[in-house]
Parts: C-alpha cells; structure tokens; sequence
C-alpha cells in the first residue's frame, strides 16, 4: 500500500517509474516531457477556472480539476451542423480499395468490432486498427459507443 502524497507543483520532482517503457513512448512521440503534464494542469486550470489542480498520489493516482460554470459551457456547433459539416467534407476524400473494402463491411455490419472486422476481411487487427484511424480522421466514419457494444456509422456519400 503506498502512503498518500499530496504533489506541489513547487516541490514536484517527475520520475520515471518504468524508464525503459518511458524513453520507447517519448521516442515514437505518445509521451510528453516529463511532468510537463502537471505543468500544463496547473497553467490551463488557472487560466480556465482560476484555481489550482489538486494531484494525490497513492493506489491511484489522483487529480482533481477545479472548473468554473463557464469553462464547463457546452461551445461550438451543434451536433447537426458537425454532421453537415463531416458529410460534406468528406465528399472530396478519394478512398483506396482497402478503405472501399473496409466502408462497405461496415455499412452491412456496423456492430462488427475490429477483430471481427480483421477475421471477415482476412487482414491483421493492426492493418484493420490503421485503416480504421485514417477513416475516422478523414470523417468517413465514426464510431458510436463503447468498443464492444457500440456501432459504426460511415458518412461517406461517395
């Protein structure tokens, strides 16, 4: 059981607790500096709410966001002008024959999860995982749901 340890930002000296695994994530880029994610909590929360985060470390790692009634409005286009937006974007996306293959599998069967789509489409989960990501980052699908009880909606009208 570890003791409870409230983190100061002041006082905080970040360490790497597996330093290997650390350095592989900062290498392929899906990790930051070192404690610069507590840095930016405390910069962003006070130029958003005007108070101070508040990091526990312990079993589990704590952090409490204080946020004011402002910085929670909902901002932006509504959800049909996001729609309307993503359809129309995506009538300039080309598809290649993989992605062609992928979009009308899942226009049959939008409840398929990647490894069923991998198995249908005879292709390793991580081909599937790759094409899936493009897809989504194109707006030419989007995902609804959890990973296993969710659906997949294409919005491709090409």
């Amino acid at each position: 059981m570890h003791p409870l340890i409230k983190l100061n930002l002041k006082t905080f000296r970040p360490f790497a607790k597996n330093p290997p695994i650390a350095k592989v994530f900062r290498e392929i880029g899906l990790a930051d500096e070192l404690g610069s994610g507590m840095r930016n909590s405390y910069k962003y929360t006070k130029m958003y709410s005007g108070g101070e985060p508040s990091f526990t470390e312990a079993d589990v790692f704590t952090t409490v966001i204080p946020l004011s009634e402002v910085a929670t409005a909902t901002v932006g286009p509504t959800t049909q002008d996001t729609t309307q937006d993503t359809t129309q974007s995506t009538a300039q996306v080309v598809l290649s024959e993989r992605d062609k293959m992928l979009v009308n599998l899942l226009m049959k069967h939008p409840d398929y999860t990647q490894t069923k789509i991998a198995e249908e489409l005879d292709w390793d989960v991580n081909t599937v995982k790759y094409y899936m990501n493009k897809l989504k980052k194109n707006s030419v699908i989007m995902r609804h749901g959890t990973s296993q009880s969710g659906y997949w909606e294409v919005l491709y009208k090409g």
